[in-house]
């Protein structure tokens, strides 16, 4: 048979067949992406090799095809769920000339049944200076729904409705101006959701993860937990290091997954963040710092025991702008900071025989610009009374320390012997390690301190 023979029949055969061509809904995969079965009649003539489907997602523009040999139907996998694609088939014969069209047909690919209601919360944290975004939203079975986003320091209530789709399109109040566009996908399955925040040539996408836990399904993590920032030592690697000593918070879970988590730096900069707990225990913080779109120390934490070490960790993005009136760190830095969180249970006394201890408490304090070789100071501790710290024999540094019961923040103070002057400590108890560490601030640089030996309850 030759081709203008082969062409105009089958034209005729697959314009007919294409006509009545069954299109039917695949596997709905989780990543919202569908397969389309397409059948066809098949052509009577006998030098028909096999047949060719083309598909585009605009009417006679064809950027893919799929060569479905000898049989009369194929799967086109990897269609996005909510798009429209046109499909036309052509023959091809024994020498691989092909046929011309058959009538295009278009379908778009149907949502699969979505699982509406639910808590999600997410975040994006670029590297550099880009644009920082949290989202946090809860909605009902019914499809309403209600929360919060924050563009780098503005927040601004949401609400609103999805589709049965799972989408939703709306339009921020202030602060926030007036022409971002917040664009919402529920994804398959009701677990996550995907957010775009839309400004000009600005596209941020922010994944949403729900939470396992409510008032009828408790966490296992519930509790208090203490936690510090930072590594030992301070990073000199480069040329604005972040501090070796970062911080320290304190975290509250409660049984239906709430969290909340506050602290302060070692710059003196207060953060403080409340979301919902991940199903893996996993804790999103997210917290603009210095009242600049670019401060921010966010990032995620785990509650994950290792033994002997931590009930959870995690690294933080802490980025701070050059502040030219600052007493420290004026040209400002950027990096990560690691993250090691302990469990804490109330003190109801820290007596140290009752508790058990085995070795000598001790307070070692260093750097600060601390004289001597060493610069460091070291004093042995007793616990004569609740929660009260003092130094046998005073010390001529007046050291004080007092450690909070109910929450596990130490504070205190001490005499600086280079200026006389007295300065404050500032820290929390880290129980899984029995010991505690802060910082204070010396004359010119920063200083740390630990308390080792600590008794535990």
């Amino acid at each position: 048979m030759n081709y203008n023979s082969l062409n105009s029949t089958y034209w005729s055969l697959v314009r007919t067949a294409a006509l009545f061509a069954l299109l039917c809904a695949g596997a709905v995969e989780s990543d919202a992406s569908s397969s389309m079965k397409l059948e066809w009649n098949a052509n009577t003539e006998a030098d028909i090799r096999g047949y060719r489907v083309h598909v585009g997602t605009s009417s006679g523009i064809y950027t893919s095809t799929v060569d479905a040999g000898n049989a009369t139907s194929t799967v086109i996998s990897d269609l996005v769920a909510g798009e429209t694609y046109f499909f036309i088939v052509t023959a091809y014969d024994i020498a691989l000339q092909e046929s011309g069209p058959s009538e295009e047909i278009s379908i778009t690919v149907p949502f699969p049944s979505l699982v509406f209601g639910g808590t999600f919360t997410g975040a994006v944290v670029p590297s550099d200076a880009g644009t920082n975004a949290f989202a946090e939203l809860s909605m009902t079975k019914t499809r309403q729904f209600t929360g919060r986003i924050l563009i780098g320091n503005l927040s601004t209530a949401i609400a609103g409705t999805v589709s049965a789709t799972g989408r939703a399109s709306l339009i921020p109040a202030l602060p926030l101006p007036q022409d971002w566009r917040f664009i919402f996908q529920l994804n398959p399955g009701g677990t996550s959701m995907t957010v775009r925040l839309i400004r000009g040539t600005t596209n941020v996408e922010i994944y949403l993860e729900s939470t396992a836990y409510s008032t009828e399904s408790k966490t296992p993590h519930a509790g208090a937990y203490t936690a510090r920032l930072g590594p030992m030592a301070a990073d000199t690697s480069s040329l604005n290091p972040i501090p070796g000593r970062g911080g320290f918070a304190r975290m509250v879970v409660t049984p239906a997954g709430r969290t909340r988590t506050a602290g302060r730096l070692v710059d003196g900069a207060a953060f403080s963040c409340a979301t919902f707990l991940g199903g893996n225990g996993k804790i999103l913080v997210h917290s603009p710092l210095y009242n600049n779109a670019n401060g921010i120390l966010a990032g995620s934490l785990f509650l994950r025991e290792t033994a002997a070490i931590s009930d959870g960790d995690g690294t933080l993005r802490w980025r701070r702008p050059a502040l030219a009136v600052a007493a420290l760190f004026t040209d400002g830095f950027n990096g990560t900071v690691p993250v090691e969180i302990s469990r804490f249970q109330k003190y109801t006394t820290l007596q140290a025989a009752s508790a058990g201890n085995t070795e000598p408490a001790m307070a070692l304090l260093e750097s600060g610009d601390l004289p001597g070789k060493e610069g460091m100071i070291s004093r042995m501790l007793a616990f004569p009374r609740g929660n009260s710290v003092s130094v046998p024999g005073g010390g001529g540094e007046k050291l004080t320390i007092q450690i909070r019961p109910s929450t596990g923040l130490i504070s205190g103070s001490f005499t600086h012997p280079a200026d006389g002057k007295t300065r404050s400590l500032s820290g929390v108890v880290f129980q899984k390690q029995n010991n505690g560490s802060g910082f204070f601030r010396g004359i010119r640089n920063l200083g740390q301190f630990d308390l080792i030996g600590l008794p535990v309850p």
